[in-house]
């Protein structure tokens, strides 16, 4: 009975593994490469093959699609439509089949005229270094086409935002001057609150939300004894609750 029991659990791995290898698809990229908006695309394509193709994915779910496969011409046929332009994806469309094919180009219309061949593969280029802002994190190392923008590699770099930029001075004559940019934007998302310490006592304090967060430049007067400046940046006034860390800076004197 063991000596039956493993034979057919043998036979069943076996058909597993038949079965996993007859599932076995590969996707041929349909490449929409254009320097200006595309509205309809027409693709006919000589397929050279030894299996069948199964389906086409269109990747742009905004557009009307039809395909067709003759067999016996061994042409494919493609169609995409839409009410505004067609997404500039990497790659448009998806040919599944059984086994690798290669897609011909026969003839290629934009916008109902005749393309060239060039549109169906991307000009790669390097991306453009992206700085890194108060708020807003930068990229390097990406690559793009050069005719559509297409993003054909994503950055492999990340740069940190820099993070607010903010000083404090106190003059001879015992100014403080709190000058900088806490945020991209002009407007405050938050409640924004600034607070002068001095010997590790809390001196004064100033609502600041209505100022520019991009150029802050506020003077205080009589504050002979400032040494920190922290700037608070609460959900509201009601709760407290903090959005963004505290801003502290050392007073330059």
């Amino acid at each position: 009975m063991k000596k039956i029991t493993s034979s057919i659990l043998a036979f069943a791995l076996m058909l597993t593994g038949i079965t996993a290898f007859a599932d076995t698809s590969f996707a041929t990229p349909v490449i929409l490469c254009c320097g200006s908006d595309v509205y309809a695309a027409d693709y006919v394509f000589s397929v050279e093959r030894t299996g069948n193709i199964s389906s086409v994915n269109i990747l742009d779910k905004n557009c009307i699609s039809e395909w067709n496969f003759i067999e016996s011409e061994a042409r494919l046929y493609i169609s995409l439509a839409s009410a505004t332009p067609l997404e500039r994806l990497k790659t448009i469309a998806e040919v599944i089949s059984d086994t690798q094919i290669t897609l011909i180009p026969v003839s290629v219309t934009l916008n109902g005229k005749t393309a060239d061949p060039s549109c169906l593969s991307h000009t790669e280029a390097d991306m453009e270094i992206k700085e890194p802002t108060i708020d807003s994190p930068g990229a390097s190392g990406g690559k793009v086409c050069s005719v559509c923008s297409a993003i054909l590699k994503e950055p492999d770099t990340v740069i940190p935002p820099t993070g607010p930029k903010v000083s404090a001075s106190l003059s001879v004559d015992n100014k403080l001057t709190v000058s900088g940019a806490i945020s991209d934007n002009k407007a405050a998302n938050c409640t924004v609150l600034l607070a002068v310490y001095g010997s590790g006592k809390f001196m004064h304090i100033v609502n600041i939300t209505d100022k520019d967060q991009n150029a802050i430049n506020i003077d205080f007067e009589n504050m002979k004894n400032a040494d920190t400046v922290k700037i608070f940046r609460w959900e509201n006034l009601s709760n407290i609750k903090p959005i963004h860390n505290y801003i502290e800076v050392e007073v330059a004197k």
